[in-house]
This record gives C-alpha cells, sequence and structure tokens, in this order.
C-alpha cells in the first residue's frame, strides 16, 4: 500500500492559455494578489507556474525584518506573540474536561465551551422598562449566582 498521491495532471499548451484566461477573469485573484501585496501579473505567473509544474514545491523565502516592515508589514513583538499564545493557552485549559471533574456538576454537561447567554430576541420597543430594572435588580442580587 503506497502513501504517494496520484500523479497530477500535466495541462497542454492550450490548455494553460484557457487556464490563464480563468485566473485572471477571477475576481479573486485580483484581492488575494493586493492582500499578498503582490503586483497582479506576478501573482498570475505564480499561479501559472505551479499549474504548468504541478510536483513544484513553493519555496520558503526569509526576509529581514527590516524589508517587512518597509514593505508596511507590522512585526509581532515577541511580548505580543507570548501574550497570544498565553491567551490561547488559558482558554484551552479552561475548556478543556479535567479527568476528576465531578459528572454532575451543571458546568462540566458544558461540552467544548463555558456556556453563554442567548441572545435577545426582542426589539427594543418590546422591552418594559419597569421589568428590566426588576430583572438587573435580581441578576445583580447575587440570589441566582450558582457558580
Amino acid at each position: 500500500m503506497s502513501t504517494q498521491s496520484p500523479p497530477k495532471k500535466q495541462y497542454t499548451p492550450d490548455e494553460l492559455a484557457a487556464l490563464r484566461k480563468k485566473v485572471v477573469a477571477d475576481p479573486n485573484t485580483k484581492v488575494i494578489a493586493d492582500s499578498l501585496k503582490v503586483p497582479f501579473e506576478e501573482y498570475v505567473n505564480q499561479v501559472m507556474h505551479f499549474l504548468a509544474h504541478p510536483a513544484a514545491e513553493p519555496q520558503l523565502q526569509i526576509v529581514p525584518d527590516a524589508e517587512l516592515e518597509a514593505k508596511g508589514v507590522k512585526i509581532p513583538k515577541v511580548e505580543e506573540v507570548k501574550a497570544y499564545f498565553d491567551e490561547r493557552l488559558a482558554a484551552a485549559q479552561l475548556t478543556t474536561k479535567s479527568k476528576f471533574a465531578d459528572p454532575n456538576s451543571q458546568r462540566e454537561r458544558v461540552t467544548g465551551a463555558l456556556p453563554t447567554e442567548p441572545p435577545a430576541t426582542a426589539k427594543p420597543e418590546e422591552v418594559r422598562d419597569d421589568l428590566k430594572a426588576e430583572f438587573e435588580r435580581e441578576r445583580t442580587s447575587g440570589k441566582f449566582k450558582k457558580f
């Protein structure tokens, strides 16, 4: 049993010309080229290169920070990257179920996420101010705090 994928199709020159027209006509091509900050023609040429040579691997380019900043790319600081990963780790730890969790706990019945309140469906003119004030008073009084 082989783990290799089947060989990719080799296009004829006529097929490549038709594909180039499709790529150029596609409005997403311009959007992608702009988001990558690559000239449109250069981006189209890259796409066509990989269509013409399906076995080709993209090259990794290492660019100095100064060049990236000159092109307008924001380079994150080490502290920002650390804070980003710390935040994701903390969120993952909150949502991961412990081996020692209480199976009868209401909090443990929520799978994969912390409980959230449902979105409000009433229109502003349908909300009674007196009931809204009473609800807020009851909600903040501490009577209904379960956790």
